[in-house]
């Protein structure tokens, strides 16, 4: 395969993407609209401890926190390019909070 095959694939690859983090984002922006995705990111963002140390003296265990943390250094990361204006909006309906406190 020559160089210009090569580059033809890369521009490729690069346009499919492109495409594809337009529709995650999409998907991203549509999900902090509705109570059900922000409830369900503010769970992700709780899991993955983004906010909190993950230091432990024993190696594994955080390692193993480092990992989660990575996950959701990387959601926030994908939350802030969809909809940078609502990252820090995660305001749930009330009606919601009382529904998951039957």
């Amino acid at each position: 395969m020559g160089f210009y095959e090569e580059q033809q694939k890369l521009i490729a690859f690069q346009k499919k993407k492109e495409r594809e983090d337009l529709l995650v984002h999409r998907f991203l922006r549509e999900a902090m609209t509705s109570d059900g995705g922000k409830l369900f990111l503010q769970r992700m963002m709780t899991y993955t401890s983004v906010y909190h140390s993950t230091f432990n003296t024993d190696a594994m265990k955080m390692a193993f926190e480092e990992g989660k943390r990575d996950v959701g250094l990387f959601l926030t990361n994908e939350l802030k390019n969809a909809c940078p204006t609502r990252l820090f909006k995660f305001h749930i309906n009330p009606d919601i909070k009382e529904d998951l406190d039957d």
